[in-house]
């Protein structure tokens, strides 16, 4: 790269700025999210290759399960033609002052004449071919440093397309020059009261690191950044709600009991609990802002009917927002039956749907109580009489611009209407309020007595004609079944079975049941009219990728088939379970992994001994290893890139310090560079 060049180069830069790197690559590195030289030089490796030091081959007794460096002569090396393996084989021999010893590699015929006579570094493992130690397919070592036992780890990265770890090294060099023209965002009294590096020497550590020690530090300063700025985003959101009104919603104690009354169940504690937390806030003139999380099957759509109770009776207007129409119109049938009883009317506002225009005009002129629909709710041509309350279903974190658009509904200046966020993924609370901490957290972590618990079992792939008469078995009984895939259309980087690769296969196995088809491509229309066929009975059995895994409710499907499920989370597979066991009858769920290996095993044996989801995920975040983010992102949720599950530590010390630098500067004035940084995590955490 030009000096010349390089110097005018900015972070914020396209990729294309960097040597070496043309639109080709720059694409391929869009597609896994990074856009920028500042976004290269913060993607870290996935693992280190440790290279050692050469060694002599006379210390070569016997094979090697780790690759060894070795420097010696290649003697001779010759291509053999391997007509049954269609391919050629270059076999070779080399010495040094301790021994000789063979070396073959595949289908590099350069090699030959690039090789013979030179003395080289090669790496590789040591085999045992026809009773002869052999070096296989050994990587020549181009880097002295390397070579002569500097810089001896390496670091390899999560690669895409055609893109090598030694070219992203190369780019990854030239972004690190780069960024390291710009000022460290932390104040220097920070750095120096927690031991910290400079930033930029803290990503060249994480890159190529000098000691297991350095290396750890660099991560611990990489992390601390990275949980101080969320802080510091928690902390101004929950103090900017503060300056904003809402009108309060009286709390009316019959009323809610009445409507206990009626229910066919009895609530559990935790539902009574969230309940009474949440109409306590909607009776303060500020804005509720609070997490309802709660495990498949808890019962969160009960309180959240009780939550549009107590806002229509007292007068006012409520929203339901679910993140596709099927979930919307899921929401609808089932708001419909638990507030019938209470004549409060109810609207849906969803794509194609017939009474579009009058749901509007109703909505506008006070006649509809509530309505349920997707973010096309939010929409300027959608307004509100007395808009009071938000329930966002499936979304944790609800953004700068949509709390905008609803102060343009409210009709009130400086007013927002009381939001409740729902989520069914479990996240344990620690985690929780890191994440959301600028959200009041209601938890349902029971699960109603009439819950059906769900037998789990693991069912290897070798089992297939078990698994077929098992499907069979359950049609026959008038009961219907979810088949689950990983992937829609095979992979050539995935290793798993996709639906529509095994779709005919399965219908031709269960010939004369009626199979569906669901997959992301279709469109909501083509999804919904399947799921309402599957939901009639017209489908025995619906084959669909985890497109079910939210919103659907089918009371008479009682066996759910995971294939590849070693490709799903721990937290995926517990929700994508919790479609079935929803009605009176015992239900199963069997899971079909491609591979067997110890930690599969232990994975999915965890899920068949439990069904409850908060220990699922402290156990999935337990087994996770330290390079692991939190959890599973969101729409709407910080992506991590240091963080990990086991940072607890320097997560108190990053909120603590938060508190302590706005407590002494709250608008950040004197850190002008910290302020812009927490703006842009502002900007990544809020839905565009």
């Amino acid at each position: 790269m030009p000096v010349s060049l390089s110097t005018r180069i900015l972070p914020g830069d396209p990729l294309i700025y960097l040597h070496g790197l043309g639109p080709t690559a720059a694409r391929t590195l869009q597609s896994i999210g990074i856009r920028t030289i500042q976004e290269l030089a913060e993607y870290l490796p996935r693992d280190y290759e440790h290279y050692g030091k050469p060694i002599t081959i006379g210390s070569l007794q016997k094979p090697s399960d780790s690759p060894v460096l070795i420097c010696a002569q290649v003697i001779s090396i010759n291509n053999r033609q391997s007509y049954r393996r269609r391919l050629t084989i270059q076999e070779g021999l080399l010495s040094d002052e301790s021994g000789s010893l063979a070396v073959t590699w595949f289908n590099q015929p350069y090699l030959v004449e690039q090789l013979s006579g030179k003395i080289a570094f090669l790496r590789g493992k040591v085999g045992l071919y026809k009773g002869t130690l052999t070096l296989e397919s050994p990587e020549l070592v181009r880097d002295p440093s390397i070579a002569l036992g500097k810089n001896t780890v390496q670091p390899i990265y999560p690669l895409s397309g055609k893109i090598t770890s030694k070219q992203i090294r190369y780019w990854i060099k030239q972004a690190l020059d780069v960024v390291s023209r710009t000022p460290d965002i932390l104040p220097p009294h920070l750095k120096e009261q927690l031991r910290l590096p400079d930033r930029v020497p803290a990503l060249r550590e994480l890159h190529f690191p000098t000691t297991d020690a350095a290396r750890e530090l660099a991560r611990k300063r990489m992390t601390f950044e990275e949980l101080f700025l969320l802080s510091l985003f928690v902390l101004r959101e929950r103090a900017s709600l503060t300056q904003v009104h809402a009108r309060p919603i009286p709390l009316v104690p019959e009323l809610l009991r009445e409507f206990v009354g009626l229910l066919p169940f009895a609530l559990t504690n935790a539902q009574r609990k969230a309940a009474w937390q949440i109409v306590q806030d909607l009776a303060q003139p500020h804005p509720m802002n609070r997490l309802l999380e709660g495990d498949v099957g808890s019962g969160k759509t009960v309180v959240a009917a009780m939550t549009l109770l107590a806002c229509a009776s007292a007068g006012g207007q409520a929203a339901v927002l679910a993140p596709t129409v099927i979930l919307a119109e899921q929401h609808y049938v089932t708001l419909q039956q638990l507030l019938r009883p209470f004549g409060i009317k109810i609207g849906i506002l969803v794509s194609d749907h017939p009474d579009i225009k009058k749901t509007k005009d109703h909505l506008a002129k006070g006649k509809l109580d509530i309505v349920i629909g997707t973010h096309a709710v939010l929409k300027p041509s959608v307004q509100f009489k007395r808009l009071q309350l938000v329930i966002v279903d499936e979304q944790h974190r609800f953004g700068v611009k949509q709390r905008q658009l609803l102060k343009t509904k409210v009709r009130l200046p400086n007013h927002l209407p009381h939001l409740l966020s729902m989520t069914a993924t479990p996240i344990p609370r620690t985690l929780a309020l890191t994440l959301y901490g600028d959200l009041d957290l209601s938890v349902l972590d029971q699960k109603p007595k009439q819950r059906q618990p769900v037998a789990t079992k693991v069912l290897q792939k070798k089992s297939q004609a078990l698994l077929f008469a098992k499907i069979k078995k359950v049609a026959s009984r008038g009961e219907q079944v979810f088949v689950v895939y990983p992937l829609i259309d095979a992979s050539d980087k995935v290793s798993a079975r996709a639906l529509l690769d095994e779709y005919q296969d399965l219908c031709t196995e269960l010939s004369g049941i009626s199979v569906g088809l669901l997959h992301g491509r279709m469109s909501d229309q083509e999804k919904n009219q399947t799921i309402l066929r599957f939901k009639q009975g017209e489908f025995a059995v619906l084959a669909s990728t985890p497109v079910i895994e939210v919103g659907i409710d089918i009371r008479n499907a009682t066996l759910m088939v995971v294939m590849s499920a070693e490709r799903f989370g721990l937290a995926q597979l517990h929700q994508i379970r919790g479609r079935v066991g929803r009605g009176s009858q015992p239900s199963e769920c069997l899971l079909i992994p491609d591979a067997a290996t110890d930690k599969t095993r232990k994975r999915l044996e965890l899920l068949c001994s439990t069904d409850d989801g908060f220990a699922l995920a402290e156990a999935d975040l337990e087994m996770r290893g330290p390079g692991e983010p939190f959890g599973t992102k969101q729409h709407g949720q910080i992506s991590f890139k240091f963080a990990t599950v086991l940072d607890s530590r320097v997560l108190a010390q990053a909120k603590e310090t938060a508190v302590e630098l706005l407590q002494n500067d709250p608008g950040l004035r004197s850190w002008p560079l910290l302020r812009q940084r927490v703006d842009r995590v502002a900007t990544q955490m809020h839905l565009e």
